[in-house]
């Protein structure tokens, strides 16, 4: 079974990358094969011979020969035996094209390429065509069987290497009780010998140091005063806490780090909004965590610059996966584990809902779409500011006429002011202290939405935390602001 990558004539402009790879000619069509099975075992890709590597069109002075050598190379050196498709492309010059046309390979085993008298297996890095190890093929082999390591028993450590208080608070805001049974079923644990276990998975997710076990499973944090890495003005590295705790974490560097915006929406009467659209950034980091390869030697990265936001997570696209598919609502959970348990705990909830979020915000508020893309190993979403921050009429007006809301932008400032959502906790506040859930109602967001502003206030000293625990605990006004007030 394969997935099909159709060719388009602008795939003949395109440069050279993990999709496309230009040949001034068949004469070594072993090389062609090489990349046949690359593309194969990666995305899916093309293969245009008759253009040089600076585009220039040469052309195919005897097609049929051309085709015959390399449709020979193909199917005596691949393994499963494979026929490629092969098209023929007039192009503008009045020079023939041949084009290769190549399926993204699904399989128990990726394709394997002969070479010499050895079998190996390729995939597509950027423009590049490489061999891959052995820890890299065995990674390959899980995700193409649905498996991955992160629901098999953890390190040598027990049930106290995990945070518990966290994971009854986690369970409980969507009204489960903890118990075996529970963690089992949610991959959070696993019975060996008769023993409760953390997996990798609640070890990841729970526990009060995963990098013990994934020694990069952490979150580096970085603000920059421009467009680029020159001038950083703050940094801040999340680790030795739970990736639950490193989701809330990046959220409050954005917060802090970034500002708020007074805009004019049509039709509606002006409203402050962040300069990111808190839903999206959410679903992004909470998609870095579920789809990363926790194999690979990096890091999850969130670098703000003064017109963008770069989150990049370690892994790839898993394989067949384009980014075009991503915004189609295509997906592939790399870790079946993990998202078992954002599942269960409805950080996940559907397939594409990330893209469906960001053009919810980009047609309510006019925030920019994000762009996802490869960086060799890694996954890196840019998302752009909104335009207003800067003043960028011209895109506010082409949001406008593409049929999104008209913006106009008026006064920025920075979270340092009390946000409008941060105004009405501290009023429902006034008369005592709260639970979440009460808040929640109050003010007209979700539990986890409250629970997450309210987190936000306590570190900045606006709330205390009162009595209680897990989904009950109750929230008050700090000192300061009791006498402020």
């Amino acid at each position: 079974m394969s997935i099909a990558m159709p060719f388009s004539p602008a795939l003949v402009h395109a440069h050279e990358s993990d999709s496309v790879d230009r040949k001034v000619d068949a004469s070594s069509p072993e090389k062609i094969v090489h990349d046949i099975g690359a593309f194969a075992n990666t995305h899916g890709g093309h293969v245009i011979v008759g253009m040089a590597d600076d585009g220039e069109v040469v052309g195919v002075g005897d097609f049929q020969k051309a085709e015959a050598a390399i449709v020979q190379s193909v199917v005596s050196r691949t393994d499963p035996q494979l026929v490629p498709t092969i098209l023929s492309y007039l192009h503008a010059s009045g020079k023939e094209l041949l084009i290769v046309e190549v399926n993204y390979f699904e399989g128990a085993e990726p394709l394997k390429i002969r070479v010499k008298d050895a079998w190996k297996v390729y995939e597509r890095v950027g423009s590049v065509s490489l061999v891959v190890d052995d820890d890299r093929l065995e990674q390959m082999r899980r995700e193409r069987r649905g498996t991955d390591t992160l629901d098999q028993a953890g390190a040598a450590v027990g049930m106290d290497a995990l945070d518990q208080a966290l994971i009854a608070e986690m369970f409980a805001s969507v009204g489960l009780a903890v118990d075996e049974a529970l963690l089992q079923s949610s991959e959070v644990a696993r019975t060996i010998n008769g023993k409760l276990t953390p997996s990798n998975a609640g070890l990841l997710l729970f526990g009060y140091a995963p990098q013990t076990v994934f020694q990069d499973a952490y979150m580096r944090c970085g603000r920059y005063s421009g467009t680029s890495k020159t001038h950083r003005t703050a940094d801040r590295d999340l680790t030795q806490q739970p990736l639950l705790r490193v989701i809330d974490g990046a959220e409050r560097f954005l917060a802090e780090h970034t500002g708020e915006i007074d805009v004019a929406l049509r039709g509606m009467q002006q409203q402050s909004i962040p300069h990111y659209s808190p839903d999206v950034v959410r679903e992004l980091l909470v998609n870095a965590i579920a789809h990363a390869d926790y194999s690979q030697q990096a890091v999850f990265s969130l670098q703000i610059f003064s017109d963008r936001l770069e989150l990049t997570s370690p892994g790839r696209f898993p394989y067949g996966i384009t980014e075009e598919q991503v915004r189609n609502g295509v997906s592939r959970p790399r870790n079946r584990a993990i998202v078992t348990v954002l599942r269960r705990l409805r950080y996940v909830e559907q397939s594409g809902r990330v893209w469906d979020k960001a053009r919810q915000a980009n047609a309510e508020h006019g925030y920019p779409l994000p762009r996802w893309r490869e960086v060799g190993l890694n996954v890196r979403v840019t998302v752009p500011v909104h335009p207003a921050v800067h003043g960028h009429t011209d895109e506010a007006v082409a949001s406008a006429a593409a049929g999104g809301p008209r913006i106009e932008p008026a006064r920025v400032r920075t979270r340092k002011e009390p946000s409008a959502r941060a105004a009405q906790i501290r009023s429902v506040l006034a008369d005592g202290e709260k639970t979440v859930a009460a808040v929640a109602s109050a003010i007209g967001v979700s539990e986890r939405q409250a629970r997450r502003l309210l987190t936000q206030m306590s570190d900045s000293g606006l709330v205390r935390q009162g009595d209680g625990a897990n989904g009950d605990r109750r929230f008050g006004l700090s000192a300061a602001v009791d006498a402020r007030t």
